[in-house]
Formats: structure tokens, sequence, C-alpha cells
């Protein structure tokens, strides 16, 4: 556990780069155990960059549903005058 605390702080010590283009497999089951380090520093990178990504997409996807809904609410406001 200290030794998954501690990459994580490394990881997070430098900006991460979101504009790489990587590709990452979300199928954890069928992935071969990492048996050297800075592979599974590597690895564990991508999760909390694609983590991170999913989280924020969703959360403007969110937004923009809200920003909809409240547009069409004031259109129909408007228009029932």
């Amino acid at each position: 556990m200290k030794e998954a605390e501690a990459i994580t702080k490394a990881i997070f010590a430098k900006p991460i780069n979101l504009n790489t283009n990587e590709t990452i497999n979300t199928d954890y089951d069928k992935l071969p155990f990492v048996k050297i380090k800075l592979n599974y520093k590597n690895r564990w990178k991508q999760v909390i960059i694609f983590t991170t990504l999913s989280t924020y997409i969703t959360k403007q996807k969110k937004k923009k549903q809200l920003r909809r809904k409240k547009m069409l609410n004031i259109s129909l406001k408007v228009t029932r005058f």
C-alpha cells in the first residue's frame, strides 16, 4: 500500500499532460500482471489520466444538459406570455 501511495505522489508531483495521444485497455481482467515497477507506474498513470478525463467529460455533459434544461425553461416561460 505504501508503494502505491509513493507512486501516486510521484505521478502527481509533476504536471500531467492531458494532450498526449495514448490508449488504455480498460479490460483489467485481461491485462497481464505487471512485474516491472516502471510498467506499474505507467499503467497507474494511465488509469489516473483516464479516470480524470472520464470524470471531467461526465461533468461537462451534465453541465451542458443543465444549461439546455434552463434554456428550455426560459423559452417556455417566454412563449407562455
